[in-house]
């Protein structure tokens, strides 16, 4: 019995970390922890933020660096059309949670913090 649970936690487990997460990424809950909060945060900036979808959301911590979650989010702009998805990273808190269209500097800021 006991073999039996260990195993469904193990399959939950495997499970939850599938779900926007990018492939090969080896997660710790921390982790786990940092990139549900960019999400999070990114959600919260959006206009339809129970429209989003993301892909390819992994941590990032350089050296000298914040650490960051980085990814791709997709969401429903205020005519109700998806935009495509769109590059996002986050650093812990909503004034450093940026999308590309946010900033015009973004690549040079993405290439620091996520690259």
């Amino acid at each position: 019995m006991r073999k039996k649970l260990m195993f469904l936690a193990l399959c939950l487990s495997t499970a939850a970390i599938a779900g926007p997460y990018k492939a090969g990424q080896k997660l710790d809950a921390k982790k786990i922890g940092w990139m549900d909060r960019g999400m999070s945060l990114m959600r919260d900036k959006l206009k339809d933020p129970d429209s989003a979808t993301f892909k390819d959301v992994y941590f990032s911590q350089k050296p000298g660096m914040p650490p960051a979650a980085c990814g791709m989010v997709n969401a429903k702009n205020g005519f109700g059309a998806f935009t495509g998805y769109k590059y996002f990273f986050s650093a812990g808190k909503a004034e450093f949670t940026i999308s590309q269209d946010d900033m015009v500097d973004f690549s040079d800021v993405w290439n620091q913090l996520c690259k």
